[in-house]
């Protein structure tokens, strides 16, 4: 058994979820062997602390990144919370609304949506977490407009030519695919948000894990002394990866774990 302490940091989509947005037994069952072991367990998502439900923090984490790494709570103690300056995020909301680009502002509070200018987005996107009550706010109504980073979509209707230029002058983009992203203060990830929880934990000597499966977990896999594919992940993420393991519905967190020794 791994007898030096390690930090284990999981991505959700696609790492703890499987495609029917279930946790597998397999991994509960890891995690609370791994932290019974003396290792450290933490979430590392692009999700907002708003959309990292109950259910997923009551596996039992000993802390969170979310908002790729612009919000860090450690216990009961929040180490981060960047948020965008509202004067500049009521400025490029009024560029992606004049160019036709769907977009979810993301907060430790609420998702913000747009029910006006593009409702067919916003019940589809209402559809998709359902019995969710309170997660959703209008952002045209809210105040303070708390926003850690945001995602846009871009339909057959939208500019986004004349948008990214500007959001690449203030912000960091990462492009998941030709249509859709996510954009965050810059000089913000999940790898510096690893690094901030090892620094205030004072474990320098602490081995780093980290499971992903998304772009915007290369840096976090990149970064960690293991960086761990999830079976399915995208193949620069695989490549770039010191482990490949298995899907999460494969039983895949737990393979991996057992295959560094970190449980039995």
């Amino acid at each position: 058994m791994e007898t030096r302490k390690a930090l284990v940091f999981f991505d959700i989509d696609g790492t703890l979820l499987d495609h029917q947005q279930q946790v597998p037994t397999s991994a509960v069952q890891a995690i609370a062997r791994l932290r019974a072991n003396g290792h450290l367990a933490f979430i590392n998502t692009g999700r907002c602390m708003a959309m990292v439900s109950d259910d997923i923090q009551s596996i039992g984490f000993d802390g969170i990144i979310a908002s790729c790494g612009t919000h860090i709570t450690v216990g009961e103690q929040t180490l981060e919370n960047i948020l965008i300056p509202e004067e500049q995020l009521r400025s490029i909301i009024d560029l992606l609304i004049e160019n036709r680009i769907d977009f979810w502002l993301e907060g430790p509070d609420h998702v913000y949506l747009d029910p006006f200018t593009h409702p067919a987005f916003y019940h589809k996107f209402l559809a998709e977490y359902p019995g969710w009550p309170g997660l959703f706010a209008d952002f045209r109504t809210a105040s303070p407009l708390r926003v850690n980073k945001f995602s846009y979509l871009i339909n057959r209707n939208s500019r986004f030519d004349r948008v990214e230029p500007i959001l690449r002058n203030q912000f960091d983009l990462i492009v998941h695919h030709e249509d859709h992203g996510e954009v965050i203060p810059r000089g913000f990830s999940k790898a510096t948000g690893m690094e901030q929880v090892k620094t205030f934990l004072g474990l320098t000597e602490a081995r780093i894990f980290a499971f992903g499966d998304s772009l915007n977990d290369l840096d976090m896999l990149k970064a960690a002394d293991v960086g761990i594919a999830m079976g399915g992940s995208r193949s620069r993420l695989i490549e770039l990866s010191s482990h490949l393991t298995d899907s999460p519905a494969e039983h895949g967190i737990a393979n991996a774990l057992r295959h560094y020794q970190l449980i039995e």
